[in-house]
């Protein structure tokens, strides 16, 4: 959890050395230099040593330029503008500049020093555009600290300006500003509702690229840049969250109208170190178009650790537009992005986001109760594209254009707990098509809410890739478009006892259901809860092949579970197979809609030893010409010719067509089971057939349903002879 410093800092407090002997008050009482030559700047007459701890205060209407003439009392002396040994620069509606060559500016340097800009400007100033000028806040085992704006101005009135001179026209060198510059130092840089910092600009015809790092190098503590209730922080280079290994970074944006607008260059929230943002309190981040270049957002980027948090009305915010930038949350490090109560993500552009996308990378993404994460745009959400990425929602709202986990070589979660997640287009779990290299891994769950699908829902989509999606809780609404249990890899979907999926997509709107579609693939079906498909006359295809009955691939599909499906119907192709319960456990599976098999399509039996065995119940047409029965015998179960177990119970009012195909028509036992059409072997245990059994008599005749009765051992068949009970065996 992000504890951000309090607001309320006091220098004085945190110092590194102690106040000089001789420091000095100062005041402008006219424009002028600095130096001791300007001897008519300042009051008391004299040369401020700010760097050995004099304080200055520049007046309403004085302009001081600082040309390095004697320094300011910085160890090691040097011609730079700092602040050390609690030196204090203030600003009070004056402006203050310095000129070339002074490159740096040295802001708590060698012990803690600070600059107020309560009121007027200051102007980083170098006209050579081969120097390499840096605000230093924070170095040589110092710590800084600078205030822009004192709460008490018109908005904008305080300002920090690293890219503009005093009159307005371009620096024409490239400016850095770098918090916690030195190992074991941290800088601060407060925005306030008065205060405007304006960072220097990308120049690109000149190789100008500016950065502004919050945590350069290594450190124990924290550097930070806040922006308070109408503050305003303009980006135009790249912009850092803890930068080197070991650096330690926090953007705070806290309160009403609280600005950090980036128009150009990288946003990174852990390069090498750890970096954290937290948007709150009607705060926002934007990430703004620029007509000449994409420049990314990066959250984790390299070895770094990265954390956004929204909340509490926070946006972040990707502008309109294709140049903005793709987010990458996880490129090569860890990348946290939380959106929680009241907090909002937006991504307007053109470009798509990425969670988990190198080799490597951990990438996770949190919408939390009260919660808004939406993507307006036809960008998509990539998930574990080559590392592990990971979307988790446990309420809120979530709205996307399509959702693609582990296109390549990655590890892809899905994970929806509570609230509402929509997908517009696809939602591919297992590759990004059907050509997707590599063998990643998708694995979706679903404990509550509702997922609203208005594309293809594919689970295990590419070749070498597999998905899965278990659903214990909450509801599927999928609207358009098809739904396919293994495409081209392995898939599979479990709806889980007390959920539906509903499936409302039309055959006109290429609405339909595989489970086992092209060459090389394989899918569970696993229903215990209901799934009901409407709209649609071709229903549910299991195994190889297309709507139209062929038989084309050498896809594998498996219908199992203990639920209920609704559908127009089921078809079994060649290489699928239906089941109640699982191929290892028992149950009752209930279709309402015709069930049909193409030849060598299986329905599997397991018995349990106990008398019970799988069972289907159909409303609607049976037909099994030319399937295969199969099965797994349990020992234990009753035998002989009160042994009952019924595989179909078929309340349609048909008979059931076509017989199976690996039946026999004779057996040694025939003569015990007269009624009989048939006798088959499974595990080991030989039964009697029975097509045109009645369940509700508990008749091998006079009815449409399929049962079967375990044939005893032959001792045990002679007995039931010698009691009389065989008859005339009935012949289908």
């Amino acid at each position: 959890m992000i504890k951000p410093t309090s607001s309320s800092i006091v220098p004085l407090l945190l110092c590194a050395g102690a106040l000089p002997l001789q420091a000095a008050d100062f005041e402008s009482v006219t424009s002028g230099d600095w130096s001791p030559s300007a001897t008519g700047t300042w009051s008391p007459a004299g040369h401020p040593q700010t760097g050995a701890g004099d304080t200055v205060s520049i007046r309403a209407g004085h302009t001081v330029i600082f040309a390095g003439s004697g320094g300011v009392g910085l160890t090691p002396a040097s011609g730079d503008l700092g602040t050390g040994g609690n030196g204090i620069i203030n600003i009070d509606g004056g402006i203050l500049s310095q000129s070339p060559p002074n490159f740096w500016i040295r802001i708590g340097h060698g012990s803690a020093g600070t600059l107020n800009i309560n009121d007027g400007r200051f102007h980083f100033t170098n006209s050579t555009s081969s120097a390499s000028p840096n605000l230093q806040v924070g170095i040589e085992g110092g710590n800084g600290w600078i205030n822009v704006g004192d709460n008490s101005g018109a908005a904008g009135s305080a300002i920090l300006n690293l890219r503009d001179i005093i009159n307005g026209t371009a620096n024409a060198a490239s400016v850095n500003m770098n918090l916690g510059a030195s190992n074991n130092t941290f800088g601060t840089v407060i925005v306030n509702s008065d205060g405007l910092l304006e960072g220097d600009a990308i120049v690109r015809a000149s190789s100008q690229n500016p950065h502004i790092r919050v945590g350069q190098q290594s450190s124990t503590v924290q550097s930070i840049l806040r922006v308070n209730a109408g503050g305003q922080v303009n980006v135009r280079g790249n912009f850092e969250v803890g930068a080197a290994a070991g650096a330690r970074g926090l953007v705070h944006l806290t309160g009403q109208n609280a600005r950090l607008d980036q128009h150009d260059g990288d946003f990174t929230v852990g390069f090498n170190g750890t970096g954290e943002m937290l948007i709150e309190n009607g705060a926002v981040y934007t990430r703004h178009n620029n007509a000449e270049a994409r420049m990314d957002l990066f959250v984790g980027r390299a070895g770094g650790t990265g954390t956004i948090t929204i909340r509490s009305g926070g946006q972040f915010i990707q502008g309109a537009g294709d140049n903005v930038g793709d987010l990458r949350i996880g490129l090569g490090g860890t990348g946290t992005l939380n959106v929680e109560d009241g907090g909002t993500f937006r991504n307007d552009s053109g470009n798509w986001d990425w969670v988990g996308q190198n080799a490597g990378s951990n990438g996770t993404i949190n919408v939390r109760e009260g919660g808004t994460f939406l993507i307006t745009t036809g960008s998509n959400l990539n998930i574990g594209q080559n590392g592990t990425g990971t979307f988790r929602q446990t309420g809120g709202v979530s709205e996307v254009n399509g959702v693609l986990l582990a296109e390549n070589n990655g590890t892809g979660v899905f994970d929806l707990q509570g609230g509402t997640f929509t997908a517009r287009s696809s939602f591919f779990l297992g590759g990004a098509s059907g050509g997707s290299s590599g063998t990643g891994s998708a694995t979706g769950t679903q404990s509550g809410g509702t997922l609203e699908l208005r594309g293809a829902f594919v689970v295990g989509l590419a070749g070498g890739h597999t998905g899965s999606y278990s659903l214990t809780g909450g509801i599927i609404n999928h609207i358009a478009s098809d739904i396919t249990v293994g495409e081209n890899g392995s898939g599979n979907l479990h709806i889980g006892a007390g959920t539906t999926l509903n499936d409302t997509s039309a055959a006109e709107n290429s609405g339909r259901f595989f489970v086992g579609r092209n060459n090389g693939s394989s899918g569970v079906l696993t229903v215990d809860g209901r799934l009901i498909k409407t709209h649609d006359t071709e229903g549910i295809r299991v195994g190889n092949g297309n709507m139209d009955g062929v038989d084309n691939t050498d896809a594998t599909g498996l219908l199992q579970g203990t639920g209920e499906i609704e559908a127009a119907g089921v078809r079994i192709g060649t290489l699928g197979t239906i089941t109640g319960g699982t191929n290892t456990t028992v149950g009752h599976l209930t279709i309402t809609g015709d069930l049909s098999f193409s030849a060598g399509g299986t329905l599997f039996a397991n018995f349990d030893g106990a008398g019970g065995v799988d069972q289907l119940s159909v409303n609607g047409t049976v037909d099994i010409s030319d399937a295969f029965l199969a099965g797994d015998w349990l020992a234990g179960g009753p035998t002989g010719v009160d042994s009952r177990y019924w595989l179909i119970l078929n309340d349609g009012g048909d008979s059931i067509v076509g017989t199976f195909a690996n039946t026999i028509d004779t057996s040694s036992s025939a003569a015990l089971f007269p009624e009989a059409d048939g006798f088959i072997t499974l595990g080991g245990q030989e039964f009697a057939v029975f097509y045109n059994a009645d369940h509700t008599t508990n008749s091998f005749t006079g009815g449409n349903d399929l049962l079967l009765a375990a044939i005893p051992e032959p001792s045990t068949a002679v007995l039931f002879l010698l009691a009389g009970l065989a008859g005339t065996r009935r012949r289908r």
